[in-house]
């Protein structure tokens, strides 16, 4: 079915568009991303191969009209001709979005207060009975992370394989938090611009009820912590763009702004480690060395930002008390 012609059937059948041509933009095991060309505009077409996966795509596809009636600013699904969000065959199932023109976002200070606005709206949608909860969490991912670090054939060193046991053992110990909707890859990759300057949050397949310093953790460690011509840094303006953007919308508990820097450590080694290759990643490597010798001043930024330089010493008393 390398033409997709198939696919392009079942779409005009069901839904009013005339189907020009289709592009792969990703393929993963049991799901794909096709990019539809039509006359009038251009779609995003998600396909399902896996009937087990079926029940899960619905619960995706209820996540983010829920998403959108909240006000949030993510894709918008096309409605076949009788009025359903999906088509579904015995062989796989399918749905159209329409498509947002805009580009990669370019780290500016305006990106980095839309990105704290937006992942703070998300995280402040109300929780229903129905929300289903992500499968995206520490208990989850830490045995994974272990699983690829026994399959590494070589490490550059053995401190750094040390270093990391040490810091699993630390993420294994943080109790459970608050439980807001997530989405678990929020990055730039995920983020689009459009040209009159709105942020959408896009690929959101995997979203659920989880905890919101796992996206926090993950924009820091991939996002504002990065590799410049002087080395790997974190742009403290571009930090505390974002966060102050984002407390506006969802301040931090204490016992969150304590273990923030936690999270950032879980988003650096997530993918630190190399399956396929049974090695690591150097990039990842360098991130997580920076952040082990940064720890401390990280922490203090953090905690200014968050609480304010002239809280920051009560907040110290207060963890002694």
């Amino acid at each position: 079915m390398n033409d997709y012609k198939t696919y392009l059937e079942v779409i005009e059948q069901n839904y009013a568009v005339d189907c020009q041509h289709v592009e792969l933009l990703k393929g993963e095991g049991d799901r794909f991303v096709l990019k539809l060309h039509t006359p009038v505009e251009e779609f995003i077409v998600k396909v399902c191969t896996n009937p087990d996966q079926f029940s899960r795509v619905k619960n995706d596809l209820n996540f983010l009209n829920y998403m959108r009636a909240c006000g949030l600013q993510c894709p918008r699904l096309l409605q076949t001709t009788d009025n359903h969000d999906w088509v579904r065959t015995g062989e796989f199932m399918l749905y159209l979005l329409h498509f947002i023109p805009g580009s990669a976002p370019r780290p500016t200070p305006q990106f980095f207060q839309a990105a704290g606005t937006l992942l703070g709206r998300l995280h402040q949608v109300p929780v229903h009975e129905q929300s289903t909860p992500s499968s995206f969490s520490l208990p989850t991912e830490l045995p994974y992370i272990r699983t690829c670090m026994a399959q590494v054939e070589q490490w550059p060193d053995l401190q750094l394989e040390g270093q990391l046991f040490e810091t699993l053992k630390r993420l294994e110990a943080i109790a459970p938090g608050r439980q807001t909707f997530i989405h678990t890859d929020f990055l730039n990759g995920n983020l689009v611009m459009t040209p009159d300057g709105e942020l959408y949050l896009i690929d959101m397949d995997d979203a659920g009820i989880g905890d919101p310093l796992l996206d926090l953790g993950f924009f820091i460690g991939n996002g504002i912590i990065l590799e410049s011509e002087d080395g790997i840094n974190c742009n403290l303006e571009y930090l505390e763009d974002f966060l102050t953007a984002y407390k506006t919308i969802r301040p931090l508990l204490r016992d969150e702004i304590e273990v923030l820097p936690d999270y950032t450590y879980f988003g650096i080694i997530l993918y630190l480690c190399n399956p396929f290759q049974k090695c690591v990643w150097p990039a990842k490597v360098s991130r997580y060395r920076w952040l082990l010798s940064h720890e401390a001043s990280l922490r203090q930024n953090l905690r200014e930002i968050l609480v304010g330089a002239c809280n920051v010493a009560a907040l110290s008393i207060a963890r002694l008390i």
